[in-house]
């Protein structure tokens, strides 16, 4: 999987999951830019990445703030994707 793939699957998930139009979201958006994006919408997000992608994340990440662009960043990380 390369980093596009990974964005376009990332994409795919915050539209499905807080119900917006995927060509809508940049990579400045976060929790303050996406009004679904709340504190459940967090814990949905992250169990829905973990699924999608096969990797774990550890607590303090799942309770940081991140922009769509951080999580593409942190997800490529975790897959050693560059």
């Amino acid at each position: 999987m390369n980093k596009t793939q990974i964005d376009t699957t990332l994409r795919a998930i915050l539209s499905d999951l807080f119900e917006i139009n995927a060509e809508s979201i940049v990579a400045d958006n976060n929790s303050d830019t996406i009004s679904a994006w709340d504190s459940l919408g967090q814990l949905q997000l992250f169990m829905a990445l973990e699924e999608a992608y096969k990797v774990k994340f550890q607590v303090s990440e799942i309770s940081s703030q991140y922009t769509v662009g951080e999580l593409l960043n942190l997800i490529c990380e975790k897959l050693d994707v560059k």
